[in-house]
């Protein structure tokens, strides 16, 4: 197939590899963040008293030393409150960043691919109608411009028939050509991601109808506030790894990927 690359990328296969590739270290990165993250505040809960025990080591005769060990302990008490509450509370506003982060990172790693590939193939919109026949398209404007493919992509994805959001994420994909294929049970758990992450940004952390009628496997009722404990975070992350090298290997077999020669 002739692709139309009209912006001339540096890297040969850059235009499409560089959405898949960057989601792979995001994660990565994150996963260490949070761990990171929950040992500081960890430590901050202790420092005083290590601090404190510290002190009595000072000689009564070094003023300066005692004195700026005074400044440390008062220092490390104001952080210890708020690492007292966050630890107390099991790290959830950390993880609840980091699930809306994750799950943000697939998403826009999803819709970068979908827009490429929508501005650079000549049959995108055949390809589109073809798996979704009554979708209205305009083929010149979604080439024109990365809002053009974007209002094609948001027109598109609605008219699926998957229930599950990521279900319908990895149509859109296979529609182009790039067949993502997840390890049991992750799909469902990357569409529960997508809804958590409304639930935190969009009610204030709290269950509401749509949660429910979006994932109706799980069972809190609404008005429950949302929790995340060690297992459900590396459950997420699990998942978004297991798609992310997915999606690097839909994109590397896929019918785009060129060689120099």
């Amino acid at each position: 197939m002739t692709i139309n690359d009209p912006l001339n990328d540096a890297t040969l296969n850059g235009w499409l590899l560089t959405p898949a590739s960057n989601l792979v270290s995001f994660i990565a990165e994150e996963m260490k963040i949070a761990a990171l993250v929950e040992q500081s505040i960890m430590t901050m809960v202790g420092l005083p008293n290590i601090l404190a025990a510290a002190a009595h080591q000072i000689p009564q005769d070094n003023a300066k030393a005692r004195a700026n060990m005074r400044k440390l302990i008062d220092h490390s008490h104001v952080n210890s409150g708020f690492a007292e509450q966050e630890q107390k509370t099991d790290f959830q506003r950390i993880r609840s960043h980091q699930a809306v982060a994750v799950w943000a990172a697939v998403e826009t790693s999803i819709e970068h691919l979908l827009v490429n590939l929508i501005r650079r193939l000549p049959d995108a919109e055949a390809l589109i109608l073809a798996h979704t026949p009554n979708v209205k398209l305009k083929p010149d404007r979604m080439r024109a411009s990365v809002q053009g493919a974007k209002s094609a992509i948001q027109r598109w994805e609605p008219l699926l028939p998957a229930t599950e959001t990521m279900e319908r994420q990895v149509a859109m994909l296979g529609a182009l050509q790039l067949s993502v294929s997840l390890a049991e049970g992750n799909s469902r758990t990357l569409s529960e991601m997508a809804g958590l992450r409304d639930v935190i940004l969009h009610n204030a952390g709290i269950f509401d109808e749509r949660f429910r009628e979006r994932c109706p496997w799980r069972t809190e009722v609404v008005g429950a506030h949302v929790t995340f404990d060690r297992s459900s975070m590396l459950r997420y992350y699990e998942a978004a790894h297991d798609f992310a090298l997915a999606l690097m290997r839909a994109v590397i077999e896929s019918p785009y990927m060129r060689s120099a020669g």
